[in-house]
């Protein structure tokens, strides 16, 4: 009972990490962002490239910048949803 017990909590523990981070490019018409496992994303557009940090809080993804922060929208797994309607499809 109790291996089953730290077998369930090293499960939790696993499935929570998993599933704050993103992982991938996604693209949209106003450029792409690439999400790494280790908080930072590398926001490309307008031939600039610029390396931002980022937290996951539920659906919301929160960009940190030296300026601010912007706030997108994890609508699933392949999408997400930015200002101004702005939409980014994740690259397979």
């Amino acid at each position: 009972m109790k291996k089953f017990a730290s077998m369930l909590m090293a499960a939790a523990v696993l499935l929570a990490g998993c599933g704050s981070k993103l992982n991938g490019t996604y693209e949209g018409d106003m450029g792409n962002y690439t999400f790494k496992r280790d908080g930072t994303v590398v926001q490309e557009a307008l031939g600039m490239k610029m390396e931002l940090k980022y937290e996951v809080d539920g659906k919301d993804v929160k960009l940190i910048a030296p300026q601010g922060s912007v706030i997108f929208t994890l609508v699933d797994d392949k999408t997400i949803t930015g200002p101004m309607g702005m939409k980014f499809i994740k690259k397979d």
